[in-house]
């Protein structure tokens, strides 16, 4: 599943928590629901990222039933749910208007461990302009085990920029979610992502890229990021995250080479010498 990604949204929105009035830690850090469009058509995600405590969680949109948000281990005393319609390889809602049948705007309700309640409002609006992907180039080879990612948006409405590099066939996967300042403005409509601002949220972070194949994507997100609040059956109010709204995406591949053995084995010593520093 493609979709905004909970840990690095949690914490580029650090302004926005320490915003909110202090609170005692709460099981839900942490909810997203978007509507995600890429060149083949539109899928709904909604994710959930909180402690174990969090042993179930629920959607009911307006008018329809509840639908389960699966939960993992995301981590030492970490929890993820989520859920995402279509599943591949069904094909994806041909337009934002046909998933908003099936999904519609309005409030829903958050259910976690089957009493902790919250309603959060769903309302997607597309973003008005789409991402560029300057470098990697599409297809481009010889590119760096340690990339930047550049790009170039046209959304006057967006209200952040997010980049991952993900292997095609190995379990690696790298992101950064970019805002506008203050949060809510447009993030700048040009920028670079350097490789040390890429982090990995479902496995190990790798120290480079080894040889193979890769896609990079950039989104654009149009939508909203506010405090909400879980109350219903907690000792006392607990706040979490929440990001709702709709992404459009653009995708191109490049690979990565083997080094030469020179280059190998320098690389190797700069890779031993940046572990030992850290």
């Amino acid at each position: 599943m493609r979709t905004l990604r909970l840990l690095a949204l949690a914490a580029t929105c650090a302004a926005l928590a320490s915003s909110a009035r202090a609170q005692p830690v709460a099981p839900v850090s942490l909810v997203t629901i978007l509507a995600t469009a890429n060149a083949a058509g539109w899928a709904f995600d909604a994710e959930l990222a909180g402690s174990d405590a969090v042993t179930s969680a629920t959607l009911t949109p307006p008018g329809g039933g509840a639908f389960a948000l699966p939960c993992t281990a995301a981590g030492p005393s970490a929890v993820r749910c989520d859920f995402s319609d279509p599943a591949e390889p069904e094909p994806p809602y041909p337009s934002l208007a046909a998933l908003l049948a099936d999904y519609p705007p309005g409030d829903w309700t958050l259910t976690v461990n089957g009493t902790l309640g919250a309603t959060i409002p769903f309302d997607p609006v597309a973003p008005d302009g789409v991402a560029q992907i300057v470098s990697p180039a599409s297809g481009a080879t010889g590119v760096s085990p340690t990339p930047s990612v550049s790009y170039q948006h046209g959304c006057s409405n967006c209200v952040a920029v997010f980049v991952e590099i993900v292997a095609t066939s190995a379990p690696i996967s790298v992101e950064a979610t970019l805002f506008g300042d203050p949060v809510g403005a447009p993030p700048p409509s040009s920028g670079v992502v350097a490789w040390d601002d890429l982090v990995s949220i479902d496995g190990p972070e790798p120290d480079a890229l080894p040889a193979g194949d890769y896609v990079v994507e950039v989104g654009v997100i149009a939508g909203s990021l506010t405090i909400e609040t879980l109350a219903e059956g907690t000792p006392s109010e607990s706040t979490f995250q929440y990001g709702a709204g709709a992404e459009r995406r653009v995708a191109s591949g490049f690979s990565v080479p083997e080094p030469d053995g020179a280059l190998a084995a320098a690389l190797a010593t700069l890779l031993w010498i940046a572990r030992r520093r850290g």
